[in-house]
């Protein structure tokens, strides 16, 4: 199998490293406001029993994304508001509209979620849990290991119902992008 080149957006090398630094400065972030958010999410008590911690009538509302998805030109015949990326390559932006976190998906993303937490915070020897510094956010951005990767490509696939076709050709900006937002938007669910 040949390997395939993916088009990039054209921008200088110091343009797209203050992109990322900005990417990984929004994701950390995000993470941050999620901890200390007071939409309610789900915990154990000491005896083991599920409890609701937060208030209940602070839920999400249904929320907005657009993605960019990097076709080759050939298989996205059928966007008509593709945009000719040059070397057979076309990107289309979709957007996904009311989007909110189902119950069930809390279900089926918790493995994802807790490899993104596992990445982006440290628990301190006073048992709290602190997201990293940026820098540190950056540096596991420039690293972007293949089980945080796949975490990402795994919340924004199930929460905005991408296609396992379509998964394959999202952007790494727009799959940071997204994850961050969906993190913002349903802080509750990432605590």
């Amino acid at each position: 199998m040949q390997e395939q080149n993916y088009p990039q957006t054209p921008q200088t090398p110091q343009a797209a490293q203050l992109q990322n630094q900005q990417d990984a400065q929004a994701l950390a972030q995000s993470l941050n406001i999620a901890q200390e958010t007071p939409q309610p999410f789900m915990a154990v008590d000491n005896t083991g029993k599920p409890v609701v911690v937060g208030d209940v009538t602070d839920v999400a509302s249904p929320q907005d994304y657009e993605v960019t998805f990097n076709y080759p030109k050939q298989q996205a015949v059928k966007f008509e508001d593709a945009v000719d990326l040059g070397n057979g390559w076309v990107s289309v932006t979709r957007s996904f509209k009311d989007v909110q976190i189902t119950p069930i998906m809390t279900t089926r993303l918790r493995h994802a979620v807790a490899v993104v937490w596992e990445h982006f915070t440290t628990i301190t020897e006073q048992n709290t849990v602190e997201v990293v510094t940026v820098s540190d956010a950056f540096k596991i951005y420039k690293q972007l290991p293949d089980d945080l990767i796949d975490a990402m490509l795994r919340i924004v696939q199930v929460a905005l119902g991408v296609s396992d076709y379509d998964i394959q050709y999202i952007t790494a900006e727009s799959l940071l992008s997204a994850t961050t937002d969906l993190v913002t938007n349903n802080a509750g669910f990432f605590q």
